[in-house]
């Protein structure tokens, strides 16, 4: 739907920051689809002030939203450092020592994990957190919400997930695919799902810090694309394709090297992350402010 603005009464960037500070989701249809009809739209109640104002209320949400891109794209650069950095140290252009490539097998055990509804015995069966797909980021694990399974002392055993593990997805849309990221103080007995590998590196030949910054690389990812299973909107990879990932493998020093300035980058990305989010929720009340006669 397309709004023209009568210029005689609104300003057409004071229209477009009210239109922009509006929840449009309250006034959806509540179907599968969100949707929001042309009569509803058309009784949207829009503050008035004299067209003086409405310039002056603009140009400062114009300002401040100016800022936060500047500081959005900051962001954005900042994440995409680690990957700069790693091109940097094991490019092509880097000695020939730091482009030796390995198997994942060779480097890692790779296991799946358990399956939700399968038969389990009468005894012995607790229940323990386990990660789902939703848990797995790219990039990060999210551990805010860890559900339970019941699972057995066998399984239990096997499948204990421990620091410093890395956890990946199979699929999903094409943007899950092969997503991942590394454990961090795991919760006591906490395993993994079907749908997650678990990738658990030989640290005498791999660290786990290094080979989850290789997994934010161009490279896996391509792999991952070339290799996998595709539907319409699908992509999976199994383990056994997971297993033939090939993994840069500098010397261990050089590893180290990498993650300790990757470790810094994500520190200063973490801190500038949290300023964001604060000016974000600041631009919000400023919004809402604005539209409540209170700039």
């Amino acid at each position: 739907m397309g709004v023209v603005p009568d210029q005689r009464r609104v300003e057409l960037n004071f229209l477009f920051r009210f239109l922009d500070s509006v929840d449009f989701y309250q006034f959806a249809d509540k179907t599968s689809v969100p949707s929001i009809r042309k009569s509803t739209l058309a009784r949207l109640v829009v503050p008035l002030p004299p067209l003086e104002e409405q310039r002056r209320i603009a140009a400062i949400l114009d300002k401040a939203d100016a800022l936060r891109q500047k500081r959005r794209l900051a962001a954005q650069k900042l994440d995409s450092l680690t990957s700069s950095l790693f091109h940097e140290h094991f490019g092509k252009r880097a000695s020939s020592n730091h482009n030796r490539v390995v198997p994942l097998a060779n480097l890692a055990e790779v296991v799946s994990g358990v399956t939700k509804g399968r038969k389990l015995p009468a005894n012995g069966v607790r229940e323990v957190p386990y990660l789902r797909v939703a848990n797995v980021q790219r990039g990060r694990l999210d551990l805010t919400e860890l559900k339970t399974i019941p699972a057995t002392p066998e399984e239990i055993s096997q499948l204990r997930l421990v620091d410093g593990d890395i956890l990946m997805t199979e699929g999903g849309d094409f943007d899950k695919l092969g997503r991942g990221g590394i454990l961090r103080n795991p919760p006591e007995d906490c395993i993994h799902q079907n749908h997650i590998f678990r990738v658990r590196v030989d640290r005498n030949l791999l660290l786990p810090d290094f080979f989850h910054h290789y997994l934010q690389t161009a490279t896996p990812l391509h792999y991952f694309l070339g290799c996998a299973k595709r539907t319409t909107n699908l992509a999976s990879i199994n383990m056994t394709q997971l297993r033939a990932l090939p993994v840069q493998v500098p010397a261990l020093e050089a590893q180290a090297r990498f993650v300790h300035e990757a470790e810094k980058v994500e520190a200063l990305a973490n801190a500038y992350g949290d300023r964001l989010s604060r000016h974000e929720s600041l631009f919000s009340s400023l919004q809402h402010r604005a539209f409540q006669g209170e700039l």
